[in-house]
């Protein structure tokens, strides 16, 4: 594939992922680095990176990572928030609520959940709420999102919000475990 797509970074990508689910990540991040050299500033690409950082337990550069890739769908979204100009943020770093205030393709709804899950990770759990519940709206039936969304409320001794959200964990996936109706 890769030299038949030869100056994509797509062939790339996908061989970092097998990688990556083989467990070698020191050649997934290798394969990474060069489908970012070919693509460039690459939301894709940044959120695989991201995840083998996760994978590696680095959870703080899963975070810088994801929220780069953030600022770059942010910069092609229509915002939904008006920012006033004394904001330090406005032109440098957003803050997490300024960046789930975009309004993105649902398509996207995989990065926002890995954030939150590495927001957890990170004992960030008011931001890993924002995060998931940005993840709800783009794709309600996740039972992963609603569980960590219990997770984080538990943690913040959210008792109402933790029986509701890991309710409607159990709830999708009992769903997803029951076979297919036939005809």
């Amino acid at each position: 594939a890769s030299r038949i797509l030869e100056g994509h970074f797509e062939p790339l990508l996908y061989i970092a992922v097998e990688y990556c689910f083989a467990n070698n990540f020191k050649l997934a991040a290798d394969f990474l680095t060069d489908a970012a050299q070919v693509a460039g500033a690459n939301a894709l690409v940044m959120h695989e990176q991201a995840a083998t950082a996760f994978m590696e337990n680095d959870f703080k550069k899963a975070e810088q990572i994801l929220m780069e890739a953030l600022r770059l769908l942010v910069v092609h979204a229509v915002v939904v928030v008006v920012v006033d100009d004394s904001d330090p943020s406005v032109g440098g770093q957003q803050s997490v609520e300024q960046l789930m205030a975009a309004e993105v393709s649902d398509f996207w709804e995989p990065l926002y959940n890995n954030l939150g899950h590495v927001l957890r990770k990170l004992g960030r759990y008011t931001d890993a709420i924002h995060v998931h519940r940005k993840s709800l709206l783009l794709s309600v039936a996740k039972a992963d999102a609603w569980a960590c969304l219990g997770v984080c409320y538990a943690s913040l001794a959210g008792t109402k919000f933790t029986a509701n959200a890991n309710t409607e964990a159990a709830k999708l996936a009992a769903q997803a475990t029951e076979a297919p109706a036939t005809t």
